[in-house]
């Protein structure tokens, strides 16, 4: 079955890269075998790393980050680095990632049933460049309050007092 959710999660990404490509913004992929894959021209694409400061040093200099997840009730980690970095993220997963954000506008969701949504949230986003650093300044704060180590220690702490 890991081959098949692998595959999924490719496909996955492919269908919001595309659709991020539409909004006309410049697109940056990381990671292997985008080179062998027809993108539109304004997909940017770099070479697979396992520099994770090299990554999210690129993820600092976005605005917008794309988060594509197998698992729509979980969270993936670079959701919160993401939003460290000050880069808005969008995501279609809604689960954990909407109770903790989506009061605050810091993480922004899609569906990928819907594509050119997708494209036109992208457009708009970055059509308003203030407001978009706004709520990437919002997504951070919530963060640092309550997605990190800290947090999370005093909440299995908490769990394990009698």
């Amino acid at each position: 079955l890991r081959a098949v959710e692998h595959y999924l999660r490719a496909c996955m990404r492919l269908d919001a890269v595309r659709a991020a490509a539409a909004s006309g913004a410049s697109v940056h992929v990381v990671g292997a075998g985008w080179d062998a894959i027809d993108l539109p021209a304004n997909v940017v694409r770099h070479a697979p790393t396992k520099d994770y400061e090299g990554l999210f040093a690129l993820a600092g200099r976005a605005r917008i980050c794309l988060d594509v997840s197998s698992y729509p009730g979980g969270a993936n980690d670079r959701v919160f680095s993401y939003s460290l970095n000050r880069a808005l993220c969008l995501s279609n997963a809604p689960g954990y990632l909407g109770g903790v954000y989506r009061e605050s506008g810091g993480v922004q969701f899609y569906s990928l049933g819907a594509p050119d949504e997708l494209a036109d949230t992208i457009a708009r986003l970055l059509a308003s460049p203030s407001r978009l650093q706004e709520q990437a300044e919002a997504g951070r704060q919530v963060t640092l309050a309550s997605q990190n180590w800290r947090a999370r220690l005093q909440t299995i702490l908490h769990c394990l007092r009698p």
